[in-house]
């Protein structure tokens, strides 16, 4: 009994995964066409320059 109730959990942990992944997946194409940045922010204008830590 132990045994089929994991093997559901997982089969739905697996189903509800997908479904994510799905939505992720749906939305970024949506972002895509419309132009807008799917994965991160704009590129920088200029360089980041650090100052060294002394």
């Amino acid at each position: 009994m132990r045994t089929t109730m994991r093997q559901m959990m997982g089969v739905f942990a697996q189903f509800d995964r997908g479904m994510f992944v799905a939505k992720l997946h749906r939305g970024r194409r949506t972002e895509g066409n419309k132009g807008e940045y799917t994965y991160g922010g704009p590129a920088p204008k200029e360089p980041v320059t650090r100052t060294p830590h002394y």
